[in-house]
């Protein structure tokens, strides 16, 4: 078999599946996500192994779930009641939680601008409608990457 071959077929565990109709956008931020942190997780290993490809999968499919559940709070908003939004909320909360367990099981809990920095800076992933990415900028223009930036702890 040859490599290129070996590597197609090791990428082919990482479907996440399709989204629903009107959300391709997120199918498309979920595979610039997932083709980033692949390319993360070669570099720092070498190599993609089954259960490295399923901690791609999980940290995909997670930020697909939080994408998906956004958009739903966005265009029912007005229709839910206090107790229902505050479960998506805390749905995307915990998922991104969960996300961000996956990244560090495949050892990418370092301050890499490779990953989610490159995803979300400078409206890379912006959707439909403008979408905005975050800026590069920490919150009040503090240098992510200097020593002096805000820490936020996370539990």
């Amino acid at each position: 078999m040859s490599e290129a071959s070996v590597k197609r077929r090791k990428r082919s565990f990482l479907i996440i599946g399709k989204t629903p109709k009107g959300t391709t956008w997120i199918g498309a931020w979920v595979r610039r996500f997932r083709q980033e942190v692949t390319d993360a997780v070669m570099a720092r290993h070498g190599e993609l192994d089954l259960y490295l490809a399923c901690l791609i999968q999980t940290a995909s499919r997670w930020e697909q779930g939080s994408l998906l559940a956004t958009r739903h709070i966005r265009e029912e908003w007005e229709k839910m009641n206090h107790a229902d939004k505050i479960r998506w909320l805390e749905f995307i909360g915990s998922s991104s939680q969960r996300r961000d367990g996956a990244l560090r099981g495949l050892g990418l809990d370092t301050r890499d601008p490779n990953v989610l920095n490159v995803l979300y800076s400078a409206g890379a992933m912006d959707g439909p409608g403008g979408t905005p990415g975050a800026s590069d900028a920490a919150p009040g223009g503090a240098d992510p990457d200097s020593d002096n930036s805000p820490k936020v702890a996370v539990s």
